[in-house]
Formats: structure tokens, sequence, C-alpha cells
């Protein structure tokens, strides 16, 4: 009997880990593509705009720490579910052992947590900074 879904189904938690890197890279890129932008802006602010540049740099710190973590996740689930025998020792069954894969789920639930509680704060720098601008382009 065939399962609802099929072979889409079968492979969703192989193609799941690599949709969250690949979606946390472009994330992460677009970032760093504008964070000149964001920290010429700051400047201008004066010293009054220290904690938008601390929070700025806190973000970047964030990006990397999902993009890493969601990269080993992705090699660790990988190498748990596709078969190679050129990749066979020690290591590669210790990475890819329930107790670490549970570990690397729970890694990966505290990085969602983090990307979810952190959208309320770009949300707010936006706002701010937007409203920052149209108060210059008042003046």
């Amino acid at each position: 009997r065939a399962r609802p879904g099929g072979a889409m189904t079968e492979y969703l938690h192989v193609m799941a880990p690599f949709a969250a890197l690949l979606l946390s890279g472009i994330a992460a890129a677009l970032a760093v593509e504008h964070a000149g932008d964001l920290s010429d802006c700051l400047r201008g602010l004066g010293p009054g705009a220290d904690r938008l540049q601390d929070l700025v740099v806190s973000l970047f710190v964030n990006y990397v720490v999902i993009v890493s973590v969601n990269g080993f996740a992705t090699v660790i689930l990988w190498l748990s579910f596709f078969h190679c025998d050129a990749l066979e020792c020690a290591l590669k069954h210790m990475l890819t052992s329930s107790k670490t894969l549970g570990y690397m789920l729970a890694v990966v639930w505290l990085t969602f947590l983090m990307q979810i509680l952190r959208i309320g704060y770009v949300l707010t720098l936006n706002g701010v900074l937007s409203s920052l601008a149209y108060i210059c382009d008042l003046g």
C-alpha cells in the first residue's frame, strides 16, 4: 500500500536542513551586503546610536552561529541518510549516532528560537532607522 505523499515525504527530512541552510545563507548574505550602509547610517546619528550599533554586531554574530549550526546539521543528517563507503569511519558513526542526532535536534530548535526572538529586534531596528531617516530628511 502506498503512503500518502509518496517519495516526496520520504525525503522531506533530508531536504529540510538543506532548505534551512539555504535560507539562512541568503539572509546572512543580505545582512552582510547591507551592513556597511547600516553602519554608515548609525555612525551619522552620533554617539547616541551606540546601542543600535551593538545590536547590529549581535545580529552578525547570530547569523554566523545560525549558518554554522545549519551547515553542521545538514552534513550530519546527510551522512546519516546517504551511504558512502569512502566515509566509513568511527567519527562518522559517532556523528550519526542517535545521541548526537538528538543533541543536534536540540541545537537546531535553539537556533530556531533565537531567530524567532531576534525578528522582533530586527523589525524594531528597521522601524527606528526608517523614522530617523524620515526625520533627517525633514530638516
